[in-house]
């Protein structure tokens, strides 16, 4: 993927905010299920954070069963703080399950309570109370997963003995718990700030707990988003890969580990690597949507961009409030799987108006190939107003590797078609001291 996809913030004009996708219906054999956000019954920020936190490793470690549909943390939030009719839940994410819960603390003793809903009655399912020493509340949240994906599939002990073998390390201290919940927030701002005041917070839950492997992948994000908005992504990458490895080697069954290595991988061409920890990802948590996703951005330069937009539609429907984010797979699986209306779409929708280089390079290159030129030329000119040399080559030098030549072609011919230029000049490669050609812009 274009590593420099967020190095200019740049306006675009769009037709108007396309803010769901439509996605693939619910799996009549599959079961769904939804986690509300956690209530915080002790009120102050710290038990808020704790809540929230809980909340999202709970459908992460649900996303640990492959037979289950598990509606994406992003869809579930806006239920936050607000008295939830089940059965209308049900219906709006199209599950059969709710779980919801709270969280109280005390102390150094913590109150957690969960309910399993079927969404259909209303009738409680399941239902528990925990009350902990505070830190053993991780623990708490694995049973809670285990024990609603056991009741809504009836999965028998020897499959939850290998599912509780996959589960990711807890982390030792609370305060590097908080901490990290406070960077991952930072680093979703998209800010050189708040990126910045990310690394600063992942550093500290680090110091606090060494051995804490989402301390270290929260970290290696933040970097990338810093990069995102500096453009400096020389200086970043080597840390980016370092905190990625370090998670991994802390942690092998941290899914989203598993993923940023990919993702550091895939930013320097290392597209077979890339691929590998991206399956690994992938097979540790089939049912996450946001980890698909991550795949479904690198789908193209992977060569399996056909198995990256089936994989979007998917996760639209598990996460049908998804975040702008989002897009940028969109952007990406559509386009390099020739569908290039969803992959218009899928540029135009962000509700912002903003936009990066990726997505007006792909934009006229998909209006391109579907013979729209008068939209091709705009989406051009756009592109060329902020980056008036730009290429062909000069995208793959963005770091814009692909492992098949199909890709490849699809990406010149669409730049032909919208009559961008293909090739680069000497001089708009001399910053790259070891510049990609194409061979079409090869002088004998």
């Amino acid at each position: 993927m274009l590593a420099a996809a967020g190095i200019l913030s740049m306006l675009i004009v769009t037709v108007g905010a396309w803010l769901f996708w439509p996605g693939e219906q619910p799996s009549k054999q599959r079961p769904g299920i939804a986690v509300l956000p956690f209530a915080n019954l002790g009120g102050d920020e710290a038990t808020g954070r704790l809540a929230d936190g809980i909340t999202e490793d709970i459908i992460t470690d649900l996303a640990r069963f492959q037979d289950l549909d598990v509606i994406a943390r992003n869809s579930t939030e806006v239920y936050k703080g607000k008295p939830a009719d089940i059965r209308q839940v049900g219906k709006e994410l199209s599950v059969g399950y709710v779980l919801e819960g709270s969280i109280q603390r005390q102390a150094d003793q913590v109150r957690v309570t969960a309910m399993l809903i079927d969404a259909e009655t209303g009738t409680h399912v399941w239902s528990e109370r925990w009350d902990r020493p505070a830190g053993d509340v991780f623990a708490v949240q694995a049973e809670i997963a285990d024990d609603a994906a056991a009741r809504i599939g009836g999965w028998g002990l020897v499959q939850q003995a290998d599912h509780a073998k996959a589960r990711r390390k807890p982390p030792g201290s609370l305060t590097a718990y908080d901490l990290t919940v406070l960077a991952r927030e930072a680093k979703q701002k998209y800010t050189k700030e708040q990126s910045e005041e990310a690394i600063r917070l992942a550093t500290r839950a680090i110091e606090v707990d060494p051995n804490y492997a989402k301390a270290y992948v929260t970290r290696s994000e933040a970097h990338t988003s810093l990069a995102m908005v500096t453009g400096d992504f020389a200086s970043a990458q080597p840390h980016i890969e370092a905190d990625a490895r370090k998670a991994v080697m802390l942690d092998p069954n941290d899914a989203e580990a598993h993923a940023a290595l990919g993702e550091a991988l895939g930013g320097v061409g290392r597209l077979a690597e890339a691929k590998a920890e991206f399956e690994r990802a992938l097979a540790l948590n089939p049912s996450s949507a946001d980890l698909a996703i991550w795949f479904a951005a690198y789908s193209g330069n992977l060569g399996e961009p056909e198995r990256g937009a089936a994989i979007v539609d998917r996760a639209i429907r598990l996460n049908p409030r998804f975040p702008m984010w989002y897009r940028n797979a969109m952007r990406e699986a559509y386009f390099f799987s020739g569908r290039f209306e969803d992959a218009v779409r899928a540029i135009l929708g962000r509700d912002d108006g903003s936009s990066n280089v990726a997505d007006k390079m792909l934009l006229a290159a998909a209006y391109g190939h579907l013979g729209d030129m008068q939209n091709a030329q705009r989406a051009a000119e756009a592109l060329l107003k902020d980056v008036p040399s730009f290429s062909a080559e000069l995208g793959f030098n963005f770091s814009y590797f692909f492992i098949r030549e199909r890709e490849r072609s699809l990406f010149v011919e669409g730049f032909r078609k919208a009559g961008l230029r293909v090739c680069a000049s000497r001089t708009d490669l001399a910053s790259y001291p070891n510049a990609v050609r194409l061979s079409e812009c090869m002088t004998p």
